[in-house]
């Protein structure tokens, strides 16, 4: 031991905790100064704020000496604190903010600060339990971020989605599911937010260009297409195929961007969309005009001036070709000592600049420069430069047209050498030339014009003297303080061009561009020498454009976008009028068919057929608008009642079925008619929908109908029952022809004279699984409506083949021959001569004990193509039946062109024919069709003795129906059939 005393174990280490601390302390109130953008509130464990620091004291307005001891409450909002009170049950005061976090949870909420001078701020403010050593709760720290103006930007941000209404916006996360789905993108591709939000966008692409570009770029061909240069910091702007929910192909120009976090990471993508379908079918004509100009050179560029298009007549006269221009500057083909010598001119460097220095302010500028060829040759060239602005005015290149004028030149030099310069030039110009007056006492009066002025207006030079500018004015721009000759005035003309709307004299319109140039003389005799350019063939270039914009291209009626606004005039004018409207939503039965087996050309020759046939029968006035594809409509004005626009549809309903030929080969249409009358609040949308639907239901009930419809009409009610059925049956359906719960019951046809059994009607059953059986009728429509009768009807045919060939196996000659019904899909499909074959092939029925029944209603959709199939299978042996005959439309010629063999008179005949006379018209009639053309005739629907017995004594042989058998399985038919052949 030394004699200096030690200090003990246990102070130094409460000297060292004391030091520790010391130090978290001032590293807390470092901290608590240093966060100048955040609130750091710290209360203790009643409520009572401890600390206040420098950031919430630059937030809020108070100081911390007037904030320590008390409530935060005072800087909340009282309505808010009640509100959160009530949610959690508990008193209204500072508690509601404590709740969660004294429990251990800290809690991070959205509230609302109102600061010292009573401004109110949105804050982000996380609440957290302070606890001691024990874990006590100490007190509470409450830490506030001012989010106040990143709320209003997020208001923003969604105010320009909902206003882009024009544009697509999607936003993606950085895996490339949607966030962001806008207004806009709704409008454009028929999708709801709702639907889109958390897919792929990939859904919206034609997956072929996605293919395509995964390819040139060697990446998988999915979404990540679009995302590969965005991700590397590069927005990519690409054209790209959007289709909509409605499956049209919309042609877009796409932006992606890829969104970034503050730290540079990236946070998502965004696509900005823009519709250019249009767009791109003006430049497709754009370039037709282009390619017609072949006595001028068309050259366009760049804003920097590199060539875009070089047209047919610039490689005519000049000897280049487009693939050589395109992408270089036309200043190689301009002599350079004349760029040089206009460069001096107007004080800017030697290059192709000199072309563009008046047309980049707006002013078109017409020269006369040497074009060099390719051969070397120097063309003397007339040449204007026009800039090309964008919709927001901007520069988006020039375009250069160049007219030869060297032969032109010529002649002008040889007449200069007689006559003064600007006699011959106002003499012989090719364009019209006038001297006109402008002064007080000669305003507008032609003082010299040359025979080109005569030539473009008609008149005689003695008759254009005596005349004035106001004369040759169309009616609608005559004399006016903008268009007549008071606009005449020198300041005007300097330079100047115009375009007037003139008469010619045989009445013709004449468009005419002025350019104006001032003469020398006195105030009161002042004039201007007037070039006069015939522009009327531009200006109905133009008209032809516009129509072109609002009319089918194919039949020359308004489209869906002029369609939407006679529609928007016709209901304002309703409402003036104290009348209503109606539309009418045609679709076409059968067009699908004559598409199929005739062509394309066919098929458009087919919609101008309709569309002649139905105009013929419209009221003056009323508008018929082709929406596309085999989709019409009809809006008629001034409907005082349902009768009237149903009168209108009937007529066009029967123009429709108007006959047709094509190349020599008849054709025959239907349309099923959605018809639909304005209320007070109805909108154009809201019309077409309506119509649409009850079109639908007008298809749905049997096609070549009329339906009127309305929100709570019956054909809304049905339309909506049965897209309920028909999704719950398509997909029950397709199980059942994967289980094979489809099966064939069969009903016999009796030799009426014999009672022998000569056929068998192949019915199909559906074997439900909770349902029990389930006839045709119960569920056809369905497979109709979808791909679903394609593998039916194949099994169908093969089922019924195999029990035919079976029936011979047993019964030999004595076998009855199998009737299959085909459907109308199946003859429009196309394949039913191989499906035929292919079943007859792989059962061994001998052709001769098949029949095919074909629906009276499906003759008009037979064409020579499936005539000619049908005839092919008649030659081998195959039978043609004509079922239900009597409900539909055919004709007996049109009987008479197809190969039938039977015809079946429809039950519902059958079953009125001994009460109503016109029914057993309607038998005995279609049993002399049968006696005189060689057919045999079958009845159907045979049910009581005596009908037997009228029937024969109209001399009918072949019977069918429940008197003799109801519809039977395989099993019970083929005993059926054994014992009535013994």
């Amino acid at each position: 031991m030394t004699g200096e005393s030690a200090r003990p174990a246990g102070d130094h280490t409460v000297g060292a905790a004391s030091t520790e601390m010391s130090r978290s302390r001032d590293l807390f109130a470092g901290v608590l100064d240093a966060a100048t953008e955040q609130s750091i509130i710290a209360t203790d464990a009643q409520g009572l704020i401890t600390v206040f620091n420098t950031g919430a004291e630059r937030m809020l307005g108070y100081t911390a000496e007037e904030m320590i001891g008390t409530s935060p409450e005072r800087l909340h909002d009282p309505a808010e604190i009640r509100a959160r009170a009530e949610d959690l049950g508990l008193p209204a005061d500072f508690g509601v903010f404590l709740a969660r976090p004294a429990t251990g949870q800290p809690e991070t909420r959205q509230w609302t600060y109102i600061t010292r001078d009573g401004r109110r701020l949105l804050a982000s403010i996380t609440v957290s339990a302070m606890r001691g050593p024990r874990g006590e709760v100490t007190g509470f720290i409450k830490v506030g971020t001012d989010i106040t103006e990143l709320s209003r930007s997020r208001d923003l941000f969604a105010g320009v989605l909902d206003a882009a209404t024009e544009q697509s916006i999607i936003a993606t996360d950085p895996q490339g599911l949607i966030t962001v789905f806008n207004t806009g993108a709704e409008r454009m591709l028929g999708y709801t937010a709702e639907e889109m939000i958390g897919t792929s966008p990939e859904r919206l692409h034609d997956p072929a260009e996605i293919r395509a570009r995964a390819e040139d770029l060697g990446l998988p061909a999915d979404f990540g297409v679009f995302l590969a240069r965005p991700a590397t910091g590069q927005p990519e702007t690409r054209q790209w195929t959007y289709i909509t929910r409605d499956g049209r192909r919309l042609l877009a120009s796409i932006t992606v961007s890829a969104m970034r976090g503050p730290r540079g990471e990236v946070t998502g993508f965004i696509k900005v969309g823009t519709d250019i379908t249009e767009l791109s079918r003006s430049r497709d004509l754009f370039a037709g005009v282009l390619d017609a100009a072949t006595e001028q050179s068309i050259i366009a560029t760049d804003p920097q001036g590199l060539i875009t298009v070089f047209n047919t007549g610039a490689e005519r006269m000049l000897g280049y070709t487009a693939e050589e221009m395109i992408g270089t500057s036309p200043e190689r083909l301009h002599d350079p000592a004349e760029i040089r010598a206009r460069a001096e001119d107007l004080g800017l460097p030697a290059d192709f600049g000199v072309f563009l220095a008046r047309p980049a302010t707006g002013q078109p500028e017409t020269r006369q420069w040497t074009y060099i060829t390719r051969d070397g040759r120097r063309l003397l060239a007339s040449i204007t430069v026009s800039a090309m602005r964008g919709p927001r005015g901007e520069v988006t290149g020039f375009i250069k047209v160049g007219t030869d004028i060297t032969e032109l030149n010529r002649s002008r030099a040889a007449l200069q050498e007689s006559e003064s310069r600007f006699r011959d030039l106002f003499q012989y110009a090719p364009n019209g030339m006038m001297l006109v007056g402008v002064g007080a006492d000669n305003a507008g009066q032609f003082l010299q014009v040359n025979p080109a002025m005569t030539r473009l207006t008609g008149y005689s030079e003695g008759q254009l003297l005596a005349m004035t500018m106001s004369d040759l004015a169309a009616p609608a721009d005559s004399e006016s303080p903008t268009t007549g000759p008071v606009a005449l005035t020198p300041d005007l003309t300097i330079g100047g061009s115009l375009e007037r709307h003139w008469v010619h004299a045989d009445g013709s319109e004449l468009w005419v561009q002025l350019s104006l140039s001032p003469t020398e003389s006195t105030t009161a005799d002042a004039s201007v020498v007037g070039q006069v350019e015939d522009i009327t063939a531009r200006k109905r270039a133009e008209a032809a454009l516009r129509h072109q914009a609002l009319h089918d291209g194919l039949t020359g009626l308004p489209n869906r976008v002029l369609l939407m606004d006679r529609i928007e005039h016709a209901l304002s004018k309703s409402v003036r009028t104290g009348t209503r409207i109606g539309v009418l939503y045609i679709d076409l039965d059968g067009f699908k068919g004559i598409n199929d087996s005739a062509g394309h050309t066919a098929g458009d020759r087919a919609l101008v057929h309709v569309a002649n046939q139905v105009g013929a029968v419209l009221r003056p006035g009323d508008t018929f608008a082709r929406l596309g594809g085999d989709e019409f409509m009809v809006v008629c004005e001034g409907i005082e009642s349902a009768d009237a626009v149903t009168a209108v549809a009937r007529r066009v309903l029967a123009a429709i079925r108007t006959p047709f030929r094509v190349d020599g080969e008849a054709f025959a249409l239907s349309g099923s008619i959605g018809v639909r009358i304005s209320e007070a609040r109805s909108s154009p949308e809201q019309l077409l929908h309506e119509a649409d639907q009850a079109m639908y239901v007008a298809k749905g009930s049997g096609k070549g109908r009329i339906e009127v419809g309305g929100p709570d009409s019956e054909a809304q009610l049905a339309r909506t029952a049965q897209a309920k059925r028909h999704m719950r049956l398509s997909a029950e359906l397709r199980q059942a022809v994967e289980r094979d719960e489809l099966i064939l019951y069969g009903q016999p046809v009796l030799d009426l004279r014999s009672g022998q059994v000569v056929a068998v009607e192949s019915l199909l059953r559906w074997m439900h699984p909770e349902l029990s059986v389930l006839a045709p009728g119960d569920f056809l429509d369905v497979a109709e409506a979808t791909d679903l009768i394609f593998p039916i009807g194949s099994r169908v045919l093969g089922e019924a083949c195999r029990m035919a060939a079976t029936w011979v196996d047993l019964l030999g000659p004595a076998a009855p021959s199998i009737h299959v019904n085909i459907s109308g899909r199946q003859l429009e499909g196309g394949n039913l001569h191989r499906e035929v074959l292919r079943a007859l092939a792989g059962t061994g029925l001998d052709p001769s004990q098949l029949v095919l029944e074909l629906t009276e209603t499906h003759m008009p959709l037979i064409a020579n193509s499936l005539k000619n199939d049908l005839q092919g299978l008649r030659d081998r042996g195959v039978k043609v039946a004509i079922d239900d005959l009597g409900t539909g439309y055919s004709s007996l010629t049109r009987i008479t062109e197809l190969p039938v063999d039977i015809l079946k008179i429809d039950m519902s005949f059958v079953a009125r024919m001994e009460e109503d006379p016109a029914s057993a018209a309607v038998v005995r009639g279609i049993l002399s069709i049968g006696d005189a053309l060689g057919l045999d005739v079958i009845a159907e629907g045979v049910e009581t003795p005596s009908q037997a017995v009228r029937l024969g004594e109209y001399g009918c042989t072949g019977v069918q129906g429940y008197l003799y058998s109801r519809p039977l399985p395989e099993e019970e038919l083929l005993a059926h059939l054994a014992k009535a052949g013994r």
